[in-house]
């Protein structure tokens, strides 16, 4: 079968990077990938295929790119159904979705997908599917090369006593009052931890550029992106999350790491001491979580292949 594996691809978010990195190497052994990472080619792209794959991420929401998301992928959807192809949506993150056409046009996207997966139960209730469609985010199937790649591709970073990933994400008022809240714990956190700040997209984000090798000598990491916390968990890092986002916050509490909202800055030196001096036990506990976590990964992937071969 011919794929065309379609995302957040292309933009220089190591996330969705690894994510199509994961996607292609899961998916090549019985069948043909194209990875399409330049918007203007999708009709180009899309014609010889047989299945558009819409592979993990938060591709369904309206609060980032100037709430045109989910009119764009959704209109990627119904090219694929015009052009009688396959509709694949795996791994899977709902939301956040405010409006209402999107909230009904993201359901009717989902009615006539020929497969669908969910990262995360919150999306199945808002789409009104079944436990059985769960699995887990498709990062967590990613082989120890894939992640080596990625490292190829990134700089080259020093050893990290605390690692911190920032989005530059809210509107200009609520950016203000995040300043304020910031302010109050900056001063703490600069002098006593130490942290350098790493970008998950350069373009997006302050810091230098991340690599999956930062985790290794990291006794911490606090970040806002999904991905970021989740690569934290795969190398055995505890992690503190910043929630900015729902997908964020249901990480945390998934995994048991503490968090904190925008709101709720002023604790974060609190928190990163608390969990900076907690037992080694922790450590274990998390990566009893994380192998539970890839068995879903692992499982979700098979599921998806038998569907393909099918």
């Amino acid at each position: 079968m011919k794929i065309l594996l379609a995302g957040y691809y292309g933009f220089g978010n190591l996330g969705d990077e690894l994510l199509a990195q994961t996607a292609r190497e899961l998916l090549s052994a019985k069948h043909t990938v194209t990875v399409c990472r330049a918007r203007r080619n999708f009709l180009f792209l899309l014609l010889p295929a047989d299945c558009l794959l819409l592979a993990g991420g938060s591709l369904f929401q309206d609060v980032t790119g100037r709430g045109l998301s989910v009119l764009y992928y959704s209109a990627w959807a119904c090219a694929a159904k015009l052009f009688r192809k396959k509709l694949f949506l795996v791994a899977q993150g709902i939301g956040p979705i405010r409006a209402p056409l999107n909230r009904w046009l993201t359901r009717a996207v989902f009615r006539r997908a020929d497969f669908v997966s969910l990262r995360d139960r919150e999306s199945a209730e808002f789409l009104g599917l079944p436990q059985s469609h769960l699995t887990a985010d498709l990062l967590f199937a990613a082989k120890l090369r894939t992640l080596k790649t990625a490292q190829r591709q990134q700089a080259k970073t020093a050893p990290l006593p605390v690692g911190a990933a920032r989005r530059r994400q809210a509107r200009a008022a609520r950016r203000r009052q995040i300043i304020v809240n910031l302010k109050k714990s900056a001063p703490q956190i600069l002098t006593e931890f130490q942290p350098v700040y790493l970008a998950m997209q350069p373009s997006a984000d302050w810091g230098r550029p991340c690599a999956p090798p930062d985790f290794a000598a990291a006794r911490l990491a606090v970040g806002m992106r999904l991905h970021f916390l989740i690569l934290a968990v795969l190398h055995n890092v505890p992690a503190v999350g910043i929630a900015y986002d729902p997908k964020v916050e249901n990480f945390c509490r998934k995994f048991d790491l503490p968090y904190v909202t925008l709101d709720e800055l002023e604790r974060l030196p609190q928190i990163i001491r608390r969990e900076l001096a907690k037992p080694a036990a922790a450590k274990k506990r998390l990566a009893v979580l994380v192998k539970q976590e890839r068995r879903l990964a692992r499982e979700g992937v098979k599921v998806l292949l038998e569907k393909l071969n099918g």
